[in-house]
Formats: C-alpha cells, structure tokens, sequence
C-alpha cells in the first residue's frame, strides 16, 4: 500500500515538473515572440520618422529647386541622395503635370473636343443627328487618351474598348482612380505596353489635364503627338527639348517658335488651355540606401514657394 501511495507521488510529482517545464517553455517562446515583434516595430518606427525626416529637409530646404519651371540635374541631380542623422537615402522626383492625369478622363470639358468642327465651320443639322447616332462625344482629354494608346501600340477600337471599360467601372463603382496601377485591370494592355504608358500616366487629385511643357522629356513623344493629335517622331521630340531654354520656355510664343513639326504652332494654339509652364503636383521617393527599407512615395502640392504632403504612401509599390 505505501509502495503504491509512493508511486503515486511520484507520478504526480513527475507530472507537475512536466506542466511547469511546458509552461516554462511556452512563456519562453511568447518572450521571445514579444521581444522580436517589439524590435521589429521599433525598427519600423525609427525608420518611418527617418524617412519622414528627408521628406520635410527636401520639400522646406530644396523648394526653389523644385519650384523651377524645369527639374534640371543642375539643381535636383544633387538629390539622388541625402544624408541625414547618419542614414543615407535614394531620391527622385517626378514632375507629376509632364503625363497624362487619369482622372481628367472624369472631367466635363467638351470644350476643346469641338475644336475641329469650330476651325472648319459648324456642321448643319443632319450632320449632327449622324454624329450623335454613332457614338457619345468624347471630350478633349478622352480623346488624347485614345490616341496616347494608339501610339503606345493599341489598336483604335481596342483603345475604345479600354476607356468604355474605365468609363463604365467609375460609373458603377463611383470612385475615379487612385493609382496609375488601376489602369492594369483592362486585359487588353499587355505587359509591354502597360511598361510604356507608365511613365506617361499619373494620378492627380483633380480632373483637370494640364501638361507642363517644361516638365516634358524625350521620352514623352507618344503624349505629345496625342496631344497635338499631328505625328511626332523621338527624333523630333529630342531637337524639341534641346531647344528648350536652360530656365524652361516662359510663354506660348517661345515655345511655338522652338522648332517644332509643321501644323504644331496651330494645334498648340487650340490646345494652350491644357498648357501649362510650371509645375503645380510632384513625386517624391525616398529609401534608405543600404536597407531599402520602408520606401516612400510622397504626393506634393505646391502653392507658391510652399508645398504640402497631399498623399503618402509607404512599402513598394509600382
């Protein structure tokens, strides 16, 4: 009998130790579970207030570099890196009114579109009845958008079919875009072209196109032929940017007499209230060199001599 009641303790002396030895080591993990999520955050942290920190040293200490009409190497090129508090980060800028605004799609200007039938005369009445009966009018920023995949290597009817499907999307959805990597949902965009037209898209809080020519660079020819709806070769494109003045063209008489193709100081005209010689949104990329860390992309408005952070968006991104 006591042989049995001295097993007994044994066994539950043995199962006690066991318990708190498990529970020792599911606390040991929990600790250190904590620990580590508690250093990663700490990390994040020290990481989001440093990034945070090159974005005020450029939009307060570099606004007169970003406030000219052009974004020269001569005064951003000193950009493509900052040191701050020991870190080293990667920077670019990106003039956000040298592409086209996707949510101008949205806008309500019919204005321009017309421009053609106002230079040539007006239609007479049966004329209009046949228009109507082929397709809703398209205003000036819908039509630029066709032609702009036009030139990226769409076929006309395939770039209808894409705005019919942006057009009917924001309709049943109510929201306009809020990233230019929205645009990929229509599967009619390949990967090659969609890596083309990225450089011409971007996404801006209003519905207003307005292409700053001095942001424009050469690789920016399709835009600028959508634009002017006339052919534009790189070639052309190229001897129109080296003409540009060091401080940027400054009226729309400069800029028609820089060179350009033949009929473009007519439809430069039409279009000059899309125009614009300064840059009033930007882009703003900021990584740490060594980590890459926490990048961020920042949205810049500029009023002034003053901007402010209308968007941020923090991870990697397209």
């Amino acid at each position: 009998m006591r042989r049995q009641q001295r097993g007994m303790a044994l066994l539950i002396v043995l199962m006690i130790v066991a318990t708190m030895a498990a529970l020792a080591t599911v606390m040991q993990e929990h600790w250190l579970q904590s620990f580590s999520r508690s250093r990663v955050l700490h990390s994040r942290m020290t990481d989001k207030w440093a990034v945070l920190g090159a974005e005020a040293v450029i939009r307060h200490h570099y606004a007169q570099a970003l406030s000219a009409p052009v974004l020269r190497p001569a005064s951003v090129g000193k950009m493509t890196w900052l040191k701050l508090d020991g870190l080293v980060f990667n920077v670019a800028v990106r003039d956000l009114q040298a592409c086209f605004n996707l949510n101008a799609l949205f806008g309500n200007d019919k204005k321009t579109a017309k421009r053609n039938s106002v230079a040539t005369g007006e239609n007479t009445g049966s004329e209009q009845q046949e228009d109507a009966a082929k397709e809703p009018e398209k205003d000036y920023a819908q039509q630029v958008f066709i032609r702009l995949l036009v030139n990226s290597g769409s076929e006309e009817e395939q770039a209808k079919s894409v705005l019919a499907a942006i057009m009917e999307n924001s309709r049943l959805s109510g929201r306009k875009f809020a990233d230019i990597s929205e645009l990929r949902i229509a599967k009619t965009i390949s990967r090659h072209q969609w890596r083309n037209l990225a450089k011409m898209l971007c996404v801006l809080p209003d519905s207003r196109l307005k292409i700053s020519v001095n942001g424009l660079q050469e690789e920016h020819f399709p835009l600028i032929s959508a634009l002017l709806d006339i052919p534009f070769s790189k070639e052309a494109m190229t001897r129109w940017i080296a003409a540009r003045p060091q401080q940027g063209w400054s009226s729309l008489k400069a800029l028609k007499m820089a060179g350009l193709p033949e009929g473009s100081a007519d439809a430069l005209e039409k279009i000059k209230e899309h125009l614009t010689f300064g840059s009033e949104y930007f882009e703003l990329r900021l990584e740490q060199r060594k980590t890459q860390s926490l990048p961020l992309r920042s949205w810049l408005s500029r009023t002034g001599s003053d901007f402010t952070v209308i968007r941020r968006q923090y991870g990697l991104s397209e």
